[in-house]
This record gives structure tokens, sequence and C-alpha cells, in this order.
């Protein structure tokens, strides 16, 4: 473009001369007239909004969302009543395993002579079951 100097500056960056700051650069319009718009304004056929339409959509929109929140709040039911059961499921398994447990081991400190110890085993197996 300017011819190439090397890695340095180019050539019109250092022989640029600086703008005048008042000089008069010709005649600049100062006002561009608009085309005139010509527009013809008609009556148009205004099509009437389908308010059964629209309430229709509405209504089904609304039962379909109320359908969806039915259907998991009985899912949900379901899962709770489900864990309910496993739960107490596990509580008597682990009932039954601590009974078993603390009648044998009652049965041995009676074996061994520790009354006191026996006694407080087979009470906490009786308060379980």
């Amino acid at each position: 473009m300017f011819g190439y100097m090397g890695f340095g500056m180019q050539s019109y960056v250092y022989k640029r001369r600086p703008k005048k700051p008042f000089v008069k650069h010709g005649n600049v319009p100062s006002f561009t007239p608009l085309t005139e718009d010509r527009r013809e304004f008609k009556l148009k056929f205004h099509k009437p909004e389908n308010r059964i339409e629209r309430g229709l959509i509405k209504l089904l929109f609304i039962l379909l969302i109320g359908f969806i929140s039915v259907m998991f709040c009985l899912r949900f039911n379901h899962y709770q009543k489900n864990l309910n059961t496993m739960v107490e499921h596990n509580n008597s398994i682990e009932n039954t395993k601590a009974f078993g447990f603390l009648l044998n081991s009652g049965i041995d400190r009676l074996a061994v002579g520790n009354t006191e110890g026996a006694y407080s085993e087979f009470s906490l197996a009786h308060q379980i079951d």
C-alpha cells in the first residue's frame, strides 16, 4: 500500500502532515429532502379472534396439567407406602436379630453365673419383644 520499509515505521506514518483545524473542505449539504411517502390507506377485513378455540386450548392445558399432577401425587403416595412397609419390615428383622442376640447373651451370662448381667440382657430383650 505505502511501500515496505522493513520492520520499522512505514513511510506514510512519518510523511503525514497535520490537518489544518479551521479549513472549509467544500460544500457539505445541510439539508437533503426525503422522498415523499405515498401510502394508501385501505379498510381491511379484520378477522375476529377465536375466543372459543383459545378457551378450549386453555381448558385442555389446565386439564393436562391437573392430570399429570394427580398421576405424580398417586405415584408418590404409592412410593411412600412401599417405603413405609420396607422400613417396618427392616425394623422387625433388626428387632428379631437383636432379641435373639440378647436372649443368647443372657443365657450365656446365666451359665457363667453373672445374674445381674443376665437380668439386664433379659430385661432389654423383654422391651424389644
